[in-house]
């Protein structure tokens, strides 16, 4: 086989490769960006260690794993911190949303889901279960990225993003 032939394949390949990764990821109703951010971050890894005519070939698929990595990443702890801080971030959604729409933001505690009473509702629970639920954030980051990955850089770095 020659260069160009030896490329072509490395190029079909790795295309059914992230065609698969995504297949598989779309399938998984409860986690789909933990799928694709695990399978991308092993394969720009794996990236680093092949010879230097493979590694130019993939320079661009290495380029979009780093990428479709952050951007599964990025989704995985936005998930991770709604499932464990939802109520705050709704509430906070909500006066946000209330301050675009109206004229007078002392009107804001006055429309619906941002009352005084609401806002001391989720301050309170969310206050009273804080440390509980960032250690559970924690549990579930470790147990999602656990096995090969415990204290490994990906997980520092999901764990950060969830910080």
């Amino acid at each position: 086989l020659n260069s160009a032939a030896v490329d072509t394949c490395i190029l079909k390949l790795v295309n059914a490769l992230f065609k698969m990764v995504e297949k598989v990821a779309s399938a998984e109703p409860k986690h789909p960006d933990l799928i694709l951010f695990l399978n991308y971050n092993s394969f720009q890894e794996s990236g680093k260690n092949v010879g230097a005519h493979v590694h130019r070939v993939l320079q661009t698929f290495i380029a979009t794993a780093r990428e479709k990595f952050e951007q599964s990443a990025r989704m995985y702890v936005d998930r991770t911190v709604c499932r464990h801080f939802g109520p705050l971030l709704t509430f906070i959604d909500c006066v946000q949303s209330n301050l675009q729409r109206l004229k007078n933001p002392d009107d804001v505690p006055f429309s619906g889901k941002c009352s005084m009473s609401d806002f001391r509702e989720v301050t309170r629970n969310t206050s009273k279960n804080a440390v509980k639920m960032i250690r559970d954030m924690n549990k579930r980051v470790i147990k999602h990225v656990g096995g090969q990955h415990v204290g490994s850089p990906i997980q520092r770095l999901i764990w950060e993003d969830c910080e």
